[in-house]
């Protein structure tokens, strides 16, 4: 039986275009699967408190 490997994790930052609108770059998205990751899009936290935690 053949052992699956996994996908490393690639956390790709997010930018904060609007009060309510958190966008990413596909570009990094995109590079992040072609090098065999899963790409996980990090949000972009205002709040210093959530951070601490």
């Amino acid at each position: 039986m053949r052992e699956e490997k996994m996908k490393p994790v690639i956390g790709v930052t997010s930018s904060l275009k609007e009060e309510q609108t958190v966008t990413s770059g596909m570009d990094y998205y995109n590079s992040a699967c072609r090098a065999g990751g899963l790409p996980v899009i990090l949000p972009n936290l205002q709040d210093e408190d959530a951070v601490e935690q």
